[in-house]
């Protein structure tokens, strides 16, 4: 890699890749191992305190999930990764 941009670059490729699978694990469990055995829509109603927020099909649900990931942790993800190859590249 030729500059620390590049590198940040990899490592948040890393980090997007590392979400989603936490994510599509969880969309994965829950269309085999709740709504396969017992049956359901695959369209989920987000709500909070009594209000509805939203209809959304699984796939957005995913799309959700992974932003919201994205948005909350992203950067101290970024921060941690970046902090430890910065302590591995000082072993050497």
């Amino acid at each position: 890699m030729k500059d620390t941009n590049a590198i940040e670059k990899a490592i948040k490729k890393k980090i997007d890749k590392e979400i989603e699978g936490i994510v599509n694990n969880f969309i994965y469990d829950l269309k085999h191992k709740i709504s396969e055995p017992y049956g359901g829509s695959s369209f989920y109603r987000f709500r909070f305190n009594d209000k509805e927020l939203g209809l959304m099909h699984d796939y957005d649900v995913k799309r959700s999930l992974i932003d919201m990931i994205k948005e909350n942790h992203g950067e101290s993800m970024l921060n941690v990764k970046s902090s430890e190859l910065l302590k591995k590249l000082e072993l050497l």
